[in-house]
């Protein structure tokens, strides 16, 4: 996480005079960011990430960390949505990283077929055995 910290978001909090002095508070461009002036990059963030795969393991490996935090535990997904009440259902978890959330909600909602999104090189992570969070049980 620190590496995130202090390589890339640094950067975009030095940059966010410039962006609001730039493009001001309402852009809702997802290309008018202080992110877009610290990497100067057209890019939207996580097409960049597809680009720069040093930004995006950091990005990928501080969200993998943060959700381990007790304040971002799954168990609070778990319990603040009435998962058996969508029966044989597909869900889909838009930028799941490698899926570890969709997995929880499967373990506890056997019923329901998860489908995890996100973009190409994180699908090609979760896919590779050696980096997948999900138990051989479950693959679908």
């Amino acid at each position: 996480m620190n590496a995130l910290i202090t390589e890339d978001v640094l950067q975009m909090v030095s940059k966010q005079i410039d962006a609001l002095e730039k493009w001001g508070h309402g852009s809702q461009e997802l290309n008018e960011t202080a992110f877009n002036e610290a990497f100067n990059t057209d890019k939207y963030l996580y097409g960049f990430f597809e680009d720069n795969q040093g930004i995006r393991e950091r990005f990928s490996n501080t969200m993998t960390w943060v959700s381990g935090m007790d304040a971002m535990s799954y168990r609070h997904i778990l319990a603040g949505f009435d998962w058996p009440s969508l029966g044989e259902a597909t869900v889909v978890d838009v930028a799941g990283s490698l899926g570890a959330c969709s997995v929880k909600i499967a373990e506890a909602n056997p019923r329901l077929k998860m489908i995890v999104q996100d973009l190409p090189e994180i699908v090609k992570r979760a896919q590779d055995p050696a980096s997948s969070v999900v138990p051989e049980a479950i693959r679908g």
